[in-house]
This record gives structure tokens, C-alpha cells and sequence, in this order.
């Protein structure tokens, strides 16, 4: 098929129905080259941090950190008037601009105040059996969008390709969106002479993608350690560096969903446009929900529990890791079909939790390295078993689709 014909507007052919038949194909060089966007970004990013260690109390430090980040995007689409006749359907028989710009700013705050002390009776040449660090902290997240784009068409003139200029169109658009995220942390880590363990981590993080009564989740965690080869295998400490059993148990949450999730929103009122009466001019109609609402849902929380095995021999050339997990996910964030009469795409379908799923299993790592003079290799190996299994699914749920 010839690409270029001096004929048409624009200088391209279109396609022919002894090539392509009836279907609705297109000159593709032609698009490239009037469909084209231009744009600019502009990024600002900066990290500070700062500690400060107070005299009158050892062990004591506070540290302050501020992360932010800013975006600003610019674009310009241009499309002429030009020709792809024959099967007419792809050319473009008025020209048209739209103008976009878009800005997103993201900024994160982080204190901490942390305590590091070892106290009890040293043995000679040993230091204080007991270890003890205390750290509670707050952190900030904060993540700002807007976007505005405007649309021109018919220019009398493509040489000034300026909006103020289009004889018809002008259609603005726009869009703000705005997330928080605001946790506090207490960590305490205790040991005895390094081989008894404890840690115990507590955080509760307010998410501004749920509803007033939801936003706040609690998630708990803590292990438990042993580095048995202290107690039992000394005679064997040249061959064996470290063993340790540990068990954890722990949550985390999930908030990975749009935001304002749990309020309804409408379409604009130019999307339910009505040609009526003579002249066939738009009437705009009722407008219809571009999210559904649930301001019931919450975060979701996946509990781990896990026993393993650390071996570690030789001075650390071979490493051996084995664990035994449990993972249940319950709560799941999922969007909730709607029936097929409420004439929404699944984008605007309500977010729910619902259901619980367990993965359990086996992991198993050994790592071999060793150094050569100047050259250094490794080896590591991995095995890992999974069992997945559905603990619950309410009836009729995420069962609805949409053909």
C-alpha cells in the first residue's frame, strides 16, 4: 500500500479495500507523524536529616529526617487536519490542541528517639550481659496531586496553534487528589549476653484512604531467638560459627487501594449529554456515580508466624537457613462486582474486604562463598514449598461479571 499521496491533506494515503478490505486499519506512519506529544518535567528532590546526642543521658539520640519531592509535568498535543480517505475512518478532518499540566508534591517527616544501654554484672574481660534498646518514633506522609488540561478545536489558522484561538471547544478538565499517612513506632530489643533474644515491635498507622471511623489499624509484632551453639556446642566453635532457632509471629497492613476509597463520586455532568429538539442540541442528564462508596472498609491485615533455623559454619563460608511459615491474609482489599444493571465499568465497583487465605510452607537457603587472594565467588541455593488454601469466601461474593 502506498504510504504518500500528495492529493490529500496532510500528504499520506489511506488505506485501499484491495489491501485491507473493509476493515477499519490505518496508515500508521501517518498517525505517528501528526499524532505527537511534547512535554516537559521538571523534578525537585531533597533529603535532610539531623541527630542529636544529648550529654546528660548516655545512650540517648534523637534523629530528625524530611524527604521532598516535586513534580511538574507540562505537555502540548497537536493534531492538523490531514486526509486518509478511501476507508475514511482514521483521518481527522478538524484539527485540534490540548494543553495539560500536572503537579505532585510528596513529603515525608520522620522522629525518632532511641535508648541504647547494657547494664548487670560484667564478667572479667566480658561486657554487661544485659542489652536493652528502646526506640519509639512518629512519621508523616503527605502526597498531593492536580492535574488541569484544556482542549481546543478548528483553528482558522494552524500557524497559531494557541488555545485562545480555536473557534469551538475549549474543554476544560481538572482533578485534585490528596493522601495522608501517619504512624507511631515503639521497638524494644532485649539479649542476654547476645545469645537469649527478644524483640517487640508495635505501630499504628492512620491511613486517610478509609473512612473517620476506620483510618486507624494496629499491627503488633515480635521473635524470639536462641544461639543454642553457646550452650551446647563449644567444643565444636571452630567448625560451628553460630546456630539459632527463632520463632516470630507479627502483622503488617495493607492500604493499597484508590484513595477517597471508602466515599462515592460522580461523573461530571458532560458525561451524560442528550442530543434533543431541533438542532439536536446537548441537554445534560442525570449524573451517574463514578465510584460506589463503602465507608465500612478497612485495612487489611496478613498475620506471619514463623519458626526457623539458622546455621551458620566454617567462619561464615557456609551459611544454612530453614524456616517454616504460615501467612494468612484476611480482610483481603478486593473490588466488589456490581450487578450488571448499574451500568458502571469495574473501575467503579466498591472496595470491600472480604475473604481470608492462608499460605504456608517450607523455605531453605544455603549460601557457600570463599575468597581466592584477590577473587571473591559464592553459591547460593534456594528451595521453597507453598500451600495455598481459601479459609473463607462469602457466598456470592466476587461471583458477578461483566461481558
Amino acid at each position: 500500500m502506498p504510504i504518500y499521496n500528495s492529493n490529500n491533506a496532510g500528504g499520506f494515503m489511506g488505506p485501499e479495500p484491495r489491501y485491507v478490505g473493509t476493515h477499519d486499519v490505518t496508515n500508521p506512519i501517518a498517525e505517528m507523524t501528526y499524532n505527537k506529544t511534547l512535554g516537559t518535567n521538571t523534578r525537585l528532590l531533597s533529603n535532610i536529616y539531623t541527630e542529636i546526642t544529648p550529654t546528660f543521658l548516655k545512650g540517648l539520640k534523637y534523629r530528625f529526617d524530611y524527604g521532598y519531592d516535586y513534580i511538574l509535568a507540562n505537555a502540548s498535543t497537536w493534531i492538523p487536519i490531514y486526509e486518509l480517505p478511501i476507508n475514511g475512518n482514521r483521518g481527522h478532518n478538524y484539527n485540534e490542541l490540548t494543553e495539560s499540566s500536572s503537579r505532585n508534591r510528596r513529603w515525608n517527616i520522620t522522629n525518632t528517639l532511641t535508648y541504647n544501654t547494657s547494664f548487670g554484672t560484667a564478667e572479667e574481660g566480658a561486657s554487661k550481659p544485659h542489652n536493652l534498646l528502646v526506640m519509639v518514633g512518629q512519621e508523616a506522609m503527605a502526597d498531593d496531586g492536580k492535574t488541569f488540561s484544556a482542549t481546543g478545536l478548528k483553528f482558522s489558522d494552524e500557524n497559531y496553534n494557541v488555545l485562545d484561538m480555536a473557534d469551538s471547544g475549549r474543554y476544560p478538565k481538572g482533578s485534585v487528589s490528596s493522601y495522608r499517612l501517619y504512624s507511631y513506632l515503639f521497638r524494644g530489643m532485649y539479649d542476654y549476653k547476645g545469645k537469649y533474644l527478644l524483640t517487640i515491635n508495635v505501630r499504628n498507622d492512620v491511613s486517610s484512604k478509609f473512612g473517620p471511623k476506620n483510618r486507624s489499624g494496629w499491627f503488633p509484632s515480635f521473635s524470639l531467638g536462641w544461639k543454642f551453639n553457646e550452650d551446647f556446642l563449644q567444643d565444636y566453635k571452630d567448625k560451628i560459627t553460630m546456630a539459632k532457632v527463632r520463632v516470630g509471629w507479627g502483622q503488617t497492613g495493607n492500604d493499597n487501594i484508590r484513595n477517597y476509597a471508602y466515599a462515592a463520586f460522580f461523573d461530571p455532568p458532560d458525561h451524560a449529554r442528550y442530543p434533543l429538539g431541533i438542532g439536536q442540541v446537548n441537554n445534560y442528564g442525570m449524573q451517574l456515580y463514578s465510584s460506589f462508596e463503602n465507608p465500612y472498609v478497612k485495612w487489611e491485615a496478613t498475620t506471619m508466624t514463623n519458626f526457623g533455623l539458622d546455621v551458620s559454619l566454617f567462619e561464615n563460608k557456609i551459611q544454612f537457613t530453614g524456616e517454616y511459615y504460615i501467612k494468612t491474609q484476611d480482610g483481603m482489599l478486593v473490588q466488589n462486582p456490581m450487578p450488571i444493571a448499574a451500568g458502571r465499568l469495574p473501575v467503579a465497583n466498591p472496595w470491600v474486604n472480604l475473604g481470608k487465605i492462608q499460605n504456608k510452607g517450607f523455605e531453605f537457603n544455603v549460601l557457600y562463598r570463599k575468597q581466592e587472594g584477590d577473587f571473591n565467588y559464592s553459591v547460593n541455593l534456594n528451595l521453597t514449598t507453598i500451600r495455598n488454601k481459601v479459609l473463607d469466601l462469602p457466598a456470592g461474593s466476587l461471583l458477578n461479571t461483566i461481558g
